[in-house]
């Protein structure tokens, strides 16, 4: 397919790389149909003077669900966690 007549379903842009791929400006202006685009399983990159920096694509079930224990050791406690902070001590009332 040639890109000098995109179909009719995609967004018109001063210029583009593919097209699935945006500048930045162009996907603040255009975000609810690049969306709409992902939601149809299209792969959208956003790019930065012509950088790609992140994918827009559709979640999968697996990529909702939550992953039980993915942050173990992750997370710390800090031993004086329960005492209150100098000065505080009145609002601890």
């Amino acid at each position: 397919m040639a890109c000098d007549e995109p179909p009719s379903e995609y967004f018109f842009f001063d210029f583009w790389i593919s097209l699935s791929t945006v500048q930045i400006h162009e996907a603040k202006a255009k975000l609810s149909g690049l969306i709409e685009a992902a939601l149809s399983g299209e792969e959208i990159i956003i790019a930065k003077r012509h950088k790609p920096l992140v994918r827009i694509v559709l979640l999968t079930e697996e990529d909702k669900a939550r992953k039980i224990g993915t942050a173990k050791g992750r997370i710390r406690m800090a031993e004086d966690f329960n005492e209150i902070p100098e000065g505080f001590e009145e609002y601890a009332q």
